[in-house]
């Protein structure tokens, strides 16, 4: 009932956490991110665009979150190059909590029965936990790829000084 309710507003949704998304950055490269829709002058944007629906749908339709793991790979693997800590990478999906709540309770107040978002947030949750292991391999990617890069350098240097020595 509650999933029902909150879809009926997905598009007003989407561009919330879009919003929310690109909240870490700067005020013109926000701009940017939200009004370009070259998917190759913005692919910051066009994954976000792209990849918020889908993981919103996922929430509130109850489907398995590794379904939507590609989307937010897709997101996740731009802000591992971006040097984003952990938390400020996947914050933007805990954020979808608070734009819930202002659409639930617009004036702040709750329900008296108690908070009828909780299986939501374990949903949000759940996903937040998922984009955190993610972010983390997306992570460990580049450090072996960094890595690779100094041996293969390192090499290289060694065996240009090696035929030096040797002519």
């Amino acid at each position: 009932m509650l999933a029902e309710l909150l879809s009926h507003n997905k598009d007003a949704f989407v561009t919330q956490w879009l919003e929310a998304a690109v909240e870490p950055y700067s005020e013109n490269t926000r701009r940017f991110f939200l009004s370009e829709k070259d998917p190759f002058r913005n692919p910051v944007g066009q994954s976000l665009r792209v990849g918020l629906p889908l993981l919103l749908e996922a929430i509130l339709d109850g489907r398995e979150l590794r379904e939507v793991a590609p989307a937010l790979d897709t997101i996740l693997r731009i802000r591992a190059i971006q040097d984003f800590s952990a938390t400020e990478a996947v914050s933007f999906i805990l954020s979808l909590k608070e734009i819930f709540r202002h659409a639930l309770y617009p004036g702040g107040e709750r329900d008296a029965s108690g908070d009828r978002l909780s299986a939501v947030d374990t949903r949000i949750e759940e996903m937040a936990r998922l984009a955190h292991q993610v972010f983390m391999q997306c992570r460990e990617q580049i450090g072996a790829i960094q890595s690779n890069e100094v041996r293969r350098r390192f090499f290289v240097a060694e065996r240009m000084a090696m035929n030096r020595l040797s002519s």
